[in-house]
């Protein structure tokens, strides 16, 4: 029987965020998917292990249900990856699991794609365009708190919503055109 469970690990420097990660079992055996969710203790609940969300914060309200409905999705692929692995293996490991997420999952994520965009084009010699696409990621990424997207979820709804950001940020019409183009 596979148990995958999402945990909290405090900082060890307190006041801290600390960050989710995702414990997975299978035959005794653990091993353990990173996340970039970070949240404060008090945002965690150990027992029901699930985010507590804010009330008397709007702004956290909302960050921290974008992290939840992740989550969901996360545990939603890896639903996906036990399924795969039940159909092609009669029998698989913890370490399998893992690896069918990392390889199924991580690598369709707009990070994955932009850093290897960026790779190739310093492999090339047009460090310039790698730096250009660096800048726009970090930007994208800021407009999303850090959380990682997979490129299939990509759309015309995210677009408006980050062009809305850049505009929020107060940036010139032509730094948006900029980001908005790459």
């Amino acid at each position: 029987m596979v148990s995958v469970k999402v945990k909290f690990r405090p900082s060890s420097i307190e006041g801290k965020m600390g960050t989710l990660y995702f414990q997975v079992i299978q035959h005794r055996i653990t091993r353990i998917q990173k996340t970039r969710y970070k949240l404060y203790p008090e945002e965690w609940d150990t027992r029901s292990l699930s985010i507590i969300l804010p009330t008397e914060n709007p702004e956290r309200h909302q960050l921290l249900s974008g992290i939840q409905k992740s989550i969901r999705q996360d545990l939603a692929r890896f639903d996906e990856c036990l399924s795969i692995l039940a159909h092609n293996k009669i029998d698989y490991s913890a370490d399998d699991i893992v690896e069918t997420f990392r390889k199924r999952c991580l690598s369709g994520t707009l990070n994955a794609f932009a850093h290897k965009l960026i790779s190739q084009m310093e492999e090339q010699g047009r460090f310039r365009t790698g730096e250009t696409y660096k800048s726009a990621l970090e930007s994208f990424m800021r407009f999303r708190s850090g959380q990682e997207i997979l490129l299939e979820e990509i759309n015309q709804d995210i677009i408006k919503a980050y062009e809305t950001y850049l505009k929020q940020q107060h940036l010139t019409l032509n730094t948006i055109s900029f980001y908005m183009r790459i």
